[in-house]
């Protein structure tokens, strides 16, 4: 069963080669983002960058990414790094040598949809909303949730969003394989609920079955208070590697709550001393990039939820904006470290 949700998501948006906007002929909708009557185009330069200045290269390494700060007006900040910079939000800066498909599966707790729910709202554009989680019975039976954007052959673009049920009943696929004959490309992402070691090893098989070229995985945070990282997990993701070669592993931790100490290093040492595959792991502690919010709601979970705001017609009507910075510099900074997985 996929249900879709009440408002059709899918909207069609213009890629554009060449754009030289004024300050009056934009307006902007978040990160990655503009609109020009009507037509999505990428964003004018931000804060103190100048139209002509040469950028700085792209960011190679977690550890350039994480050294810096955040810049930007209250509530639209974003974090930028000090010798380098991320990859904008944006699913044609995603897929810009992505030759015909390049599928993204997170796989973990709440503050890994916290990541999806960022990802998606900021590559549509959107700085602010609200969020609906499923109830704890439908989490038993197996959730994911999935989106699927597609370039046209004319130019113009399209998306969906789905929530996926029961599926470890169904066991069946997230996504339908990208008609590369009929589009441009398609950019593909998943979310698969599976907050304990047992629940992603069982689900091992959607990451091969979708064709991943990028994982993003947080392994047990605060539902595994005692292991701090066991050895069947890390050798499930070894040979996960091992077989595919081209897939790439970015490991994100949630420090916080109860969990046994030496998760941290056992993760970071894990990761970065994998010399059987090297270059194609990343290790990101959610505690850094950390947004320290001024006059707005800086939450966990992402949007302030449901219960903080009331949701009339489509449109948030919250008296102080509800941001989450934090998730969208994750995401960048982990989509920019394994950015050449996607073509």
């Amino acid at each position: 069963m996929v249900r879709y949700p009440r408002r059709p998501t899918a909207r069609r948006i213009a890629a554009a080669s060449s754009w030289n906007p004024t300050p009056a002929s934009y307006r902007r909708l978040g990160m990655g983002v503009a609109v020009v009557g009507g037509i999505v185009r990428p964003p004018p330069p931000r804060h103190s960058e100048s139209p002509r200045s040469t950028p700085p290269p792209l960011c190679e390494t977690m550890g350039e990414l994480i050294s810096g700060n955040y810049k930007g007006e209250i509530n639209d900040q974003e974090w930028v790094p000090k010798t380098c910079h991320a990859v904008p939000m944006s699913p044609f800066a995603w897929t810009r040598n992505t030759k015909c498909q390049a599928t993204i599966t997170m796989m973990g707790d709440g503050h890994v949809r916290n990541l999806f729910t960022a990802t998606i709202n900021g590559l549509r554009g959107v700085r602010a909303f609200a969020e609906a989680h499923e109830d704890r019975e439908a989490k038993s039976r197996g959730i994911a949730e999935s989106y699927f954007w597609r370039l046209h052959k004319d130019g113009t673009a399209s998306d969906r969003y789905a929530v996926h049920v029961d599926t470890y009943a169904r066991n069946a696929d997230i996504f339908e394989d990208c008609p590369c004959d009929e589009v441009e490309k398609c950019l593909r992402i998943a979310f698969v609920w599976a907050p304990k070691f047992e629940d992603q090893l069982r689900q091992l098989h959607v990451l091969t079955n979708e064709k991943s070229d990028v994982v993003i995985v947080s392994p047990g945070n605060a539902a595994e208070p005692i292991d701090a990282l066991p050895y069947i997990w890390t050798a499930a993701f070894d040979d996960l590697l091992r077989e595919y070669e081209n897939l790439q592993l970015g490991v994100v931790q949630y420090p916080f709550g109860m969990q046994p100490e030496g998760r941290a290093a056992a993760l970071a040492h894990w990761t970065t001393n994998n010399t059987a595959h090297a270059g194609r792991m990343s290790f990101l502690n959610q505690k850094e990039m950390k947004h320290v919010p001024t006059n707005s709601k800086n939450m966990t979970k992402y949007a302030c939820g449901l219960g903080k705001v009331n949701v009339e017609n489509d449109n948030i009507i919250a008296i102080k904006p509800c941001t989450d910075l934090t998730d969208a510099a994750h995401v960048r900074a982990l989509i920019t470290v394994h950015l050449d997985a996607l073509g």
